[in-house]
């Protein structure tokens, strides 16, 4: 699957990047690293799909995440019972950092709206 610009992928060197939060501490054979890199690729162009669409804060939320569940279920048919256990802590923490992101983004989302009323402090 090519990535890059001029196309609908990301770029090539986010998949390391995302693939690392997920995997760190994990040793991955070289299949699991190019079925990971497949998945990883086919989320981050839904992802950017999304993204253009420009959705109110709370539904795009919701849509990430969700994006966010079905790429870890895939990610995690890959690995070995062994790597299961490390791969779901690190998918916890990932979901309470997205979690933390999300509260952040409504806290955003809500002072801009308070502003555009004329209801805000300088």
């Amino acid at each position: 699957m090519a990535c890059g610009p001029g196309t609908a992928q990301p770029t090539c060197k986010d998949v390391p990047r995302v693939r690392s939060r997920l995997f760190d501490g994990i040793d991955l054979t070289k299949a699991q690293q190019d079925s990971i890199d497949a998945i990883t690729r086919r989320y981050l162009a839904l992802n950017n799909q999304l993204n253009a669409q420009r959705l109110p804060v709370d539904a795009h939320n919701a849509q990430v995440m969700a994006l966010r569940a079905r790429d870890i279920a895939e990610k995690r048919k890959v690995m070995t019972p062994a790597q299961l256990a490390r791969f779901d802590a690190n998918a916890a923490a990932l979901k309470k950092r997205d979690e933390e992101l999300i509260k952040e983004s409504r806290k955003r989302a809500a002072a801009r709206q308070k502003q555009g009323r004329g209801t805000a402090t300088p």
